[in-house]
Parts: C-alpha cells; sequence; structure tokens
C-alpha cells in the first residue's frame, strides 16, 4: 500500500492598530481586520520521492479593517481555495506544485492559481 499523509493547520492572526500608518494624508490610525483561516492537505505517495494529492484553504474575516477607529465597509474578506498538488522531491530539494481554485469570494479577487515553490533543507551544524 502506498504511504498517505495529511496535514492540517489554523491560524488567528491577531492585528493591533498602526499609530503611524504611511496611507493618505490626515491617517493617524490603521488596523487589520481579526481573520482566521484553515490549511489541509491530504496526499498519497505513488513513488519513492513523488507524491501527489489535494490541497484545501479557506479564510474568513471576523472584524473589518478601520482607519481612524471607524470600520470600512466591505473590507471584510472571505474565500475558499481547493486544488490538486505534486510534490518530488530529490535529496534536500522539495518542489512544491499546485493548482487551485477559488470561490466564494467576498470582498475580494478570486480565480485560478498555479504556484510552485522550491525548498532547500539545510542542515543545522
Amino acid at each position: 500500500m502506498k504511504r498517505m499523509e495529511t496535514s492540517w493547520r489554523v491560524h488567528y492572526p491577531w492585528n493591533g492598530t498602526n499609530d503611524a500608518p504611511h496611507l493618505v494624508e490626515n491617517t493617524r490610525t490603521a488596523q487589520a481586520g481579526q481573520a482566521v483561516h484553515f490549511n489541509s492537505t491530504l496526499s498519497f505517495e505513488i513513488f519513492k520521492n513523488l507524491y501527489i494529492g489535494a490541497n484545501r484553504y479557506s479564510l474568513k474575516q471576523l472584524t473589518g479593517a478601520r482607519v481612524n477607529g471607524v470600520s470600512l465597509p466591505y473590507s471584510k474578506e472571505q474565500i475558499g481555495v481547493i486544488g490538486p498538488g505534486m510534490v518530488p522531491n530529490s535529496g534536500k530539494w522539495f518542489f512544491y506544485i499546485n493548482g487551485y481554485r477559488e470561490v466564494g469570494a467576498e470582498s475580494t479577487a478570486a480565480g485560478s492559481k498555479l504556484v510552485l515553490r522550491v525548498q532547500k533543507v539545510l542542515n543545522a551544524s
């Protein structure tokens, strides 16, 4: 039987108030909205050092952005992403190739993406 693996991550980025924003004139404070996002992967090793699988990502902004203490209308973002992925590796080199289809977008752009990430593992000596 081929090797199967899964990975799950939940993040909650908390954003404080920026008292010195570099925005437009007369902007005293700015604060990005609070959000939660979830990443997951399910993959199978089909050959030695070659994994294929499915990826999922979702983001839900819980509070809107604020400028000078005032909430910005339509600033809460939401999006879901799903797609296939492949990870071939060679020794310390990993190549992440993922295709994504974005759905359910609110207050953000959506479409399709192809992502390539290259990673090299360094020795900690």
